[in-house]
C-alpha cells in the first residue's frame, strides 16, 4: 500500500518515512535504503534523516558511507552520542581499536548515563589488551548510568570482564 501511495505521490514525504520506519522494521535495509536516501536529500537539515541513512548504510556494511555522513554531522555541531557510537562500531569492524577507543570515550562525555557507551569502550580496551582499563571503564559506568536496566547492563558486563579474566570472586 505504501508504495503504491509513493507512486501516487512520490515527494510526499510522509509516505517515505513511513516505508522506511516498515522496512526497518522487517529488517531489510536494502529496501529501505532508496526511500531514506530521497528523505535525507530533500531534508539536507534533517539530523534524524542523516543519521537514519546513516545507519542503513552501516547495517549494509557500507562503512565508509556512513562515516561521512555521521562525520557530517558531527562538523555542522550536532552533539548527538550516536553519531560517535557509529563511527566507533565502524572502526571496531575495521579493528582499529584506537580510535573506536576515542570515539566511546567521546560518546561517555556527550552521555555519561549511557549503558552502550561505557560498554563498548569497555570491550574496546579488552580488545587493545588493557584489561584493568576495561574493568575500571566498566566500574565509572556503573557509577554514572541511570536507572534500573542500564546499571544491570553494565554490572552484568563487569561480572563478565571479571570472569573473562579469571577472576571469579
Amino acid at each position: 500500500v505504501l508504495e503504491n501511495a509513493i507512486h501516487i505521490s512520490p515527494e510526499y514525504i510522509p509516505f517515505r518515512q513511513a516505508i522506511i520506519n516498515l522496512y526497518a522494521r522487517m529488517d531489510s535495509a536494502s529496501r529501505a535504503l532508496p526511500h531514506a536516501r530521497f528523505v535525507a536529500e530533500r531534508l539536507p537539515n534533517d539530523g534524524f534523516a542523516a543519521r537514519r541513512l546513516g545507519i542503513l548504510y552501516f547495517s549494509l556494511d557500507s562503512l565508509d558511507i556512513a562515516d561521512s555522513i555521521f562525520n557530517a554531522r558531527i562538523k555542522a555541531g550536532e552533539g548527538v552520542p550516536l553519531n560517535h557510537y557509529y563511527l566507533g562500531r565502524a572502526e571496531l569492524r575495521r579493528k582499529n581499536w584506537k580510535k573506536a577507543a576515542e570515539l566511546f570515550e567521546r560518546m561517555t562525555q556527550l552521555s555519561d548515563t549511557s549503558s552502550t557507551a561505557w560498554i563498548n569502550l569497555s570491550a574496546t580496551y579488552r580488545q587493545m589488551g588493557e584489561n584493568d582499563r576495561a574493568i575500571e571503564t566498566l566500574r565509572r559506568g556503573t557509577q554514572r548510568v541511570q536507572g534500573e536496566t542500564a546499571a544491570l547492563e553494565v554490572y552484568y558486563a563487569l561480572g563478565a570482564a571479571y570472569e573473562q579474566m579469571g577472576k571469579i570472586d
